[in-house]
């Protein structure tokens, strides 16, 4: 399997992981081909030498401002071919080096072979804009990493169902809804009218309620929308179910758009009680908005302005009053503040003159200070000598006793008559007495130098003292001094500040005078003017402003009050898309909103899904962790593109008719047709389902043709017909409830709408892609066919790309209307014409009703 142009069909089985690679690789050929289409900006300054042989190119492109080269895309020309046409061939990003100004980039197997005669290249950066969404298509595939379910959709291992027990349903029905809500991946194919939608809206009903999440997600709003409408909201609570269409509900078909919850921003605001705050805030800023005092101020300036003196001169009235009042006030202060200062000096004066009575404090005490220390001096060297006495009496008391001793022991001694004896011994007695004198005077002096110390320093203390006495008191003059100071100090301050403020009032006065301007020479003017019923109501004007700013500082607050529940709601929104069990959206919007490409569900339904690139598919399948249900008819639209039409999912898979899909070991088919007229059946039966439809009704129903041979415009890319337009709108005037009408080309469906609006008539055109999954009562289908072969006319599912394109369209058609179908278009070529498509609308004549009607065009 390949989801790119070159299609493999029915490779099974096939794993996740090489699914995951081909669609990743059909995402990266959408982009590649984007590349090419678009036209891009030369960034090589001159042809680039090419080597067929490397591995990439090399260009030197500065390092300019605002480009983010690694997100860029690139493609190469051959620099000989110089026409819009020239082939392209698709670069990639390697690296930059923004020093260097050094941009590489790397090139294909596939592109180097597509140039290996080319001598030169010119290289181009795409315009990022027009592949946005090619761009992130890529990003959201690659992000894909797992997909449990996807890969049993092309498994080629039996499966087995078992039907749902639902008699509401028939029998196909029924094993329909069992794969919708059994664990697998499975198609299911319904052709037009056979209960698709019903199925679905049963399978969500039932996974809700089993408590699972589901993903009901499809190409168009359109599918989405059909599916959602059936489910039976009053079983639903709000938030269970919700649709997400992205920025705009414009797309979202009316009666979901109008259903109270269905949509997500409805479903968030019923949670969070949007309706009712918002409409209390909007109340209030109505009541702020309808403010009496608003509508005073109005009236009020009205008046004013409209007066003979004018709004500007009583303004500039009141305004110099007020200014010439303020600069009095301020002249006022200033003369308080000056004669408070002068008040200030006087008694910064007297405490002045009270602490000069204090002045040589200092002096007295530095004299009493160096008295005291020489007074402390002469009492340490008393001190030191009364020691040193005192040392002298400790050793002479001894010596004196010891002397005392031996002068007795000599006078005790025995007289001898021997006159030398004898004069020796006086001589003793006398050396003894006089050390004892000796002794006892320096006893006496040392006590006498004893106690003359001590009288010393008894009065040097008492003198000391004296001392401590007066130097407490001038302590306390000291003390009473500094806080005379401070009171003086404090005067000063005060007197600064004063002297600051008087500064700052003369710079306002000044400035009041400037803005009073003339006001003073104009003052009778002005008291003129203050006893009028203009001055009172200028007054109230002013009074009605403040007030005025009040209301709209409310106002500012209750619109910041509904910011904030903007931003609760963005927020309660994002959690609600977040975790919804049901979600409904289309598949861009799944890809490209970051919360559910984040998500992951227990069932996924993907509708309408043959109308869808394959790619894309497999993204919202990948999503399914427990179900996954692929359902569409592959008979009906094919993907958009340009050029051939792509393959869709089921041919893919290897489903591209009633046989293959039979075939299929999970693929479910529905026959039983519930919509269109079984003559409408018969038709497509013919030329597109092979006898597979059934219908529930036996009424044939009503078909007209209109035979009609108008001459067809060319309209840009696109064909228009006026005559066909005309009588598509004048039958639609005349028929009662609701009318689509369908035709292969938009710019045919653009005039039919335009004419419609213009004669009033309510008519809903468009091309087969836009109605797919859609019905009316009445369809009008202009084949826009005309004597020659057009594109419906090649209808053959059997034939070419462009043959199985018209016999889709044509399909889808004529299975719209579930009543009344009226064909346009020329029957005399339909008749003839031996396309199957052709064939099976000429095989309806003769049959009850069918009716050829002659229109003719003058008529119109």
């Amino acid at each position: 399997m390949v989801m790119t142009g070159d299609v493999e069909l029915f490779s099974m089985p096939l794993s996740w992981e090489e699914i995951r690679r081909r669609a990743v690789a059909a995402a990266q050929e959408n982009l590649d081909h984007e590349i090419r289409k678009t036209r891009g900006a030369l960034i090589s300054e001159r042809p680039i030498a090419w080597d067929p042989f490397g591995r990439g190119i090399t260009v030197d492109v500065g390092a300019p401002r605002g480009i983010y080269w690694k997100q860029s895309h690139f493609y190469l020309v051959d620099s000989a071919e110089q026409s819009d046409e020239a082939h392209r061939h698709v670069a990639e990003y390697h690296a930059y080096n923004p020093t260097t100004g050094v941009l590489i980039l790397s090139v294909s197997d596939e592109t180097r072979r597509a140039l290996t005669h080319t001598r030169t290249v010119n290289v181009f950066r795409a315009e990022p804009v027009a592949m946005d969404l090619a761009v992130r298509w890529r990003e959201a595939l690659g992000e894909m990493d797992r997909g449990p379910r996807v890969a049993d959709l092309f498994s080629s291992e039996p499966a087995s169902i078992a039907p749902a027990a639902d008699p509401s349903l028939n029998a196909e029905q029924a094993r329909a809804l069992g794969a919708l809500t059994s664990p697998g991946g499975w198609f299911v194919w319904g052709p037009p009218g056979t209960g698709k939608t019903t199925v679905i809206a049963r399978a969500v009903r039932e996974a809700i309620a089993r408590g699972q999440s589901v993903l009901l997600v499809s190409h168009t709003n359109a599918a989405v929308d059909t599916a959602l409408a059936a489910l039976p909201s009053d079983e639903l609570a709000p938030g269970q179910v919700v649709r997400y269409s992205g920025s705009t509900t414009e797309r979202v078909r009316a009666d979901v758009r109008e259903h109270p919850f269905f949509l997500s921003g409805k479903a968030a605001g019923i949670a969070m009680g949007l309706s009712e705050r918002a409409g209390e805030i909007d109340s209030a800023l109505a009541v702020n908005a309808e403010h009496a005092d608003r509508a005073r101020e109005r009236e009020l300036h009205a008046y004013l302005t409209g007066s003979e003196v004018g709004f500007d001169r009583l303004r500039h009235a009141r305004d110099a009053e007020s200014q010439l009042a303020k600069l009095d006030e301020v002249l006022t202060h200033i003369e308080e503040l000056r004669d408070a200062t002068v008040v200030t000096d006087r008694e910064i004066l007297a405490l002045t003159q009270q602490a000069s009575h204090f002045e040589g404090l200092e002096t007295a005490l530095e004299a009493i200070e160096a008295e005291a220390r020489g007074l402390d001096a002469a009492c340490k060297r008393l001190a030191a000598h009364r020691e040193r006495q005192a040392q002298i009496l400790d050793q002479i008391g001894p010596a004196l006793a010891q002397a005392r001793s031996s002068s007795d022991e000599v006078e005790s001694r025995p007289g001898s008559r021997l006159p030398w004896v004898a004069r020796e011994r006086r001589r003793d007695i006398d050396e003894a007495r006089l050390i004892v004198r000796d002794l006892t005077a320096a006893r006496s002096t040392a006590e006498a130098e004893v106690r003359r110390a001590d009288d010393m320093l008894a009065q040097i203390a008492q003198r000391l003292r004296r001392f401590d006495t007066r130097v407490a008191g001038i302590r306390e003059e000291e003390a009473a001094r500094d806080k005379l100071q401070e009171r003086i100090n404090e005067k000063k301050r005060l007197r600064q500040a004063r002297i600051n403020r008087v500064q700052a009032l003369s710079h306002e006065a000044a400035l009041l005078r400037e803005a009073a301007g003339d006001a003073v020479s104009r003052l009778d003017e002005f008291r003129a003017l203050r006893n009028t019923r203009l001055w009172q109501a200028m007054g109230e004007y002013d009074r009605l402003l403040t007030r005025i700013q009040n209301l709209d500082a409310e106002q500012a607050a209750l619109t910041r009050a509904k910011e904030n529940l903007d931003e609760e709601f963005r927020h309660t929104h994002r959690n609600l898309l977040a975790h919804a069990p049901g979600v409904a959206t289309t598949l861009t919007a799944l890809a490209f909103t970051p919360i559910l490409r984040g998500r992951r569900f227990d069932v996924v339904i993907v509708d309408e899904a043959a109308s869808a690139e394959p790619h894309t598919i497999v993204y919202a399948a990948a999503k399914a962790d427990t179900t996954l249900a692929v359902v569409g008819d592959f008979l009906q639209n094919a993907p958009i593109a340009e050029g051939a039409p792509p393959k869709d999912i089921f041919e893919v898979a290897g489903i591209t008719d009633r046989a293959s899909a039979e075939a299929h070991p999970r693929c479910v088919a529905l026959s039983l047709q519930y919509r269109f007229p079984t003559l409408v059946a018969d038709a497509v039966n013919d030329f597109c389902y092979d006898g597979l439809l059934r219908s529930a009704n036996d009424a044939p129903g009503r078909i007209v043709f209109l035979d009609i041979s108008g001459t067809l415009e060319r309209a840009g890319t696109s064909w228009a017909c006026p005559e066909t337009a005309a009588a598509a709108v004048e039958l639609a005037a005349q028929i009662d409830g609701d009318v689509g009408f369908v035709t292969p080309y938009a710019a045919q469906a653009a005039a039919v709408e335009r004419r419609a609006r213009e004669a009033g008539v309510i008519l809903e055109a468009g091309t087969s892609h836009r109605f797919q999954g859609r019905e009316f009562g009445t369809v009008i289908v202009d084949l826009m066919q005309d004597d020659r072969p057009r594109w419906v006319a090649a209808a053959d599912l059997a034939g070419s790309p462009h043959a199985v394109a018209a016999a889709k369209l044509l399909n889808v058609a004529l299975t719209r209307a579930k009543n009344t179908l009226y064909v346009i278009g020329d029957w005399s070529f339909v008749r003839t014409h031996p396309s199957p498509g052709m064939r099976a609308i000429a095989a309806l004549e003769g049959r009850d009703g069918f009716e050829v009607r002659q229109i003719a065009v003058e008529s119109v």
